[in-house]
């Protein structure tokens, strides 16, 4: 059974950055105690070489739900800011979310999918230019798309794009179903005392 995890500091400032390392650190080495191999697919680089604002990893193991029970949700860690030595908060607080499995990125259908791809931008190295490693991945059906150069491979581009695509497409999904509550909200406030359609006796 596969898991992704989302490890993310959220808006909070370089001191979460600095957790999610120590969660993901916790994380993979409870992992390796458990059998369970931790793949990570994607870093956003953080303030601060130490930490990241977000990491997103690929957990491939035997009883998922169980172990991740205890992680998923928000974790604290208490202690004094490295970055800012008199600063009187002490507690700093990161989430980990389980974004996806194996079930769920089934229901893409490659058939819904268009894919292209061309040389990666940005920093690298002369390796980045060298090959189509940029993955394009769009949702015909939505017209959703998501765009990824993480890595040099891309397999690896591919994998975390159709994730991404599943995670954009569960948050259009979220909105429309916000937009409807409001729009049956505001029909209450449409009410008119006059003017009727059709009269009861």
């Amino acid at each position: 059974m596969k898991q992704t995890l989302l490890i993310t500091s959220g808006n909070g400032p370089a001191e979460c950055e600095m957790v999610v390392s120590k969660v993901l650190h916790h994380l993979t080495r409870d992992c390796e105690k458990a059998g369970i191999k931790t793949t990570v697919l994607e870093v956003v680089a953080g303030a601060y070489d130490e930490g990241a604002k977000s990491i997103m990893l690929e957990l491939d193991g035997k009883n998922l739900d169980l172990f991740l029970k205890p992680w998923c949700g928000t974790i604290k860690w208490s202690g004094q800011s490295p970055y800012r030595p008199k600063h009187r908060r002490k507690n700093w607080f990161v989430g980990v979310f389980a974004l996806a499995d194996e079930k769920r990125l089934g229901e893409l259908r490659d058939s819904d999918l268009t894919v292209t791809t061309k040389k990666a931008s940005g920093p690298g190295g002369q390796h980045v230019n060298k090959t189509e490693s940029c993955v394009r991945m769009t949702h015909k059906p939505t017209g959703v798309f998501v765009e990824v150069q993480s890595h040099r491979s891309q397999h690896m581009n591919r994998k975390l794009a159709k994730l991404k695509l599943m995670l954009e497409l569960d948050d259009s999904e979220q909105r429309r179903q916000q937009s409807n509550r409001k729009i049956t909200w505001k029909r209450h406030h449409q009410l008119e005392r006059g003017n009727p359609v059709r009269v009861l006796t």
